[in-house]
């Protein structure tokens, strides 16, 4: 290429990567739910207008809270995202849902039921729950699940108000933050998740009235491994933008844990599939070759997707592991090779500028985030399994 990827950008897509130009990151459904470490949309919005023309199909197998989906419906592509925690396709879901008439009066009737302020009738059980919740918001969320369960009687309607729902659990709970696992007390008088829960729904709405009559695409948002995409055909995806987990610096399932208890999902499971958690590579001490080997697998289904001169958008972070900085454009590059994938260009910027998020720990190390692009040859070539 005699042009880098940036220079080919006219200047309205570049803005993204200066942060000063970057006004508005939760522009319709983006700000519907907290997650860690999320990408600004304005990365795969670039992305997509540079390398797509119309009726395209995505494929984000690290899906998070839906960012690329969101983008993908917006422009009239059909996008299959997934990933393997639940939370995540819950969000992705709710965040790319079109509501109909039916929706709308279930979730209107919704709103008037809680209104009231029902009382529960009995609530979930699980450990420490006494330690994690006050019992006034143990009684308010589980009278909030149990009329969204009991109202809202189409999949819709029942999706959107669940990830509502998942959105104020922590902020209802003693968990410190998002991405803190602690407890502490916090001022949550009687009324607070229903007054929550009330203004979030509320909020939600109108972005997703706004969502519903901008989106042209089809989103299919699905549980999976990204080591097994199982769901997605040989050859069919025109680009792959996705952003897999940093290396040691995320417990995606614990910091979402309470919203998997109240949600009945199984966090242990989510705990074993998780790939480059600090659990397993900080507590565990496990090789960073665990990790490379997962994401020879995920890269390796990348490619097995894509079809021929089709490009993958990988958007990695550098890692520190027992007290040394790993370069993971290097180990990404390495392993797309492998995988039958060549890099055409690449981007590099400092990760502080874009999450306050990482551990004051880590700071003293520059580390940065890199946007690499792969192309898969117009050549058949084998992948590693």
């Amino acid at each position: 290429m005699t042009e880098t990827f940036l220079e080919q950008l006219p200047a309205w897509q570049t803005g993204w990567l200066d942060l000063d130009q970057v006004k508005d990151t939760n522009y319709l459904t983006h700000g519907l739910h907290p997650y860690p470490a999320k990408f600004i949309p304005q990365i795969p919005a670039s992305l997509m207008d540079r390398f797509l023309g119309r009726a395209s199909v995505i494929a984000d197998p690290f899906c998070g809270s839906g960012t690329v989906a969101v983008e993908a419906s917006l422009r009239g592509h059909t996008a299959y995202v997934s990933d393997s925690n639940p939370i995540a396709v819950l969000i992705t879901r709710a965040k790319t849902t079109r509501l109909d008439e039916a929706s709308r009066k279930s979730l209107a009737a919704l709103r008037q039921e809680l209104s009231s302020r029902p009382r529960a009738g009995s609530h979930p059980s699980f450990k420490n729950i006494d330690h994690w919740f006050t019992e006034t918001m143990t009684s308010e969320l589980a009278a909030i699940k149990e009329t969204i369960y009991r109202v809202c009687d189409n999949e819709i309607a029942k999706t959107l108000a669940s990830a509502i729902f998942s959105a104020i659990v922590v902020k209802c709970s003693r968990q410190e933050s998002d991405t803190r696992w602690v407890a502490v007390d916090k001022q949550t008088p009687a009324g607070f998740a229903f007054t929550l829960y009330d203004k979030k729904l509320t909020s939600a709405l109108a972005a997703a009235e706004d969502f519903t009559q901008r989106a042209r695409g089809h989103v299919n948002a699905e549980r999976a491994d990204a080591r097994d995409l199982r769901n997605v055909a040989d050859g069919i995806v025109d680009l792959v933008i996705t952003s897999p987990p940093y290396l040691n610096s995320y417990d995606y399932y614990l910091y979402h844990k309470l919203r998997m208890f109240w949600l009945g999902f199984d966090h242990y499971e989510v705990q074993r599939t998780e790939i480059g958690s600090r659990n397993k590579h900080c507590d565990e001490a496990a090789p960073v070759a665990d990790y490379t080997d997962a994401m020879t697998k995920c890269l390796s289904e990348a490619a097995r997707i894509l079809a021929p001169s089709a490009v993958a958008a990988i958007i990695i972070g550098d890692s520190i592991v027992g007290g040394q900085k790993l370069d993971m454009d290097t180990v990404f590059i390495d392993i797309a090779l492998r995988c039958g994938l060549s890099l055409f260009d690449r981007f590099s910027y400092c990760q502080r500028k874009y999450t306050r998020a990482f551990s004051a720990n880590y700071r003293r190390e520059s580390k940065q985030t890199h946007i690499l692009l792969f192309q898969r040859p117009c050549s058949k070539t084998a992948s590693i399994q």
